[in-house]
């Protein structure tokens, strides 16, 4: 039987032959890789979308990381929050925005008082 080397070794996919490297969980989360997930998560995407980009780690890998270095996960959680307020502000600008033609039920309440002020203690 021959001796069949790691992808890593030879470069090549020991599945199908392919030279390009296999994805999944062998990836090392690197610095720079980490900076991509936490831009990633922040501009909106979920971690699992990210994760299925094929120039980032399967998402095992991903969580493992975060359970080792505490300042990575504080970072993938400052990447959510960012993510949170920017989609709360489209939420708030889209109800800004609802013209006479728009839902009736979005212009009748109008975003109370009260759901404005949620709206700036979540942010």
């Amino acid at each position: 039987m021959a001796n069949v080397s790691s992808p890593t070794q030879t470069g090549r996919n020991r599945r199908n032959g392919s030279s390009k490297p296999r994805r999944g969980y062998h990836r090392a989360v690197t610095p720079e890789i980490a900076a991509a997930i936490c831009r990633r998560v922040a501009s909106g995407r979920t971690l699992l979308s990210v994760c299925g980009d094929s120039d980032m780690p399967h998402h095992d890998a991903i969580y493992d990381e975060m359970r080792r270095s505490p300042s990575f996960a504080e970072a993938i959680a400052r990447a959510r929050a960012e993510s949170a307020h920017g989609l709360a502000m489209q939420v708030v600008e889209i109800a800004d925005a609802a013209g006479p033609h728009d839902n009736p039920q979005l212009v009748k309440n109008r975003w109370p008082s009260s759901e404005r002020g949620w709206s700036q203690r979540t942010l």
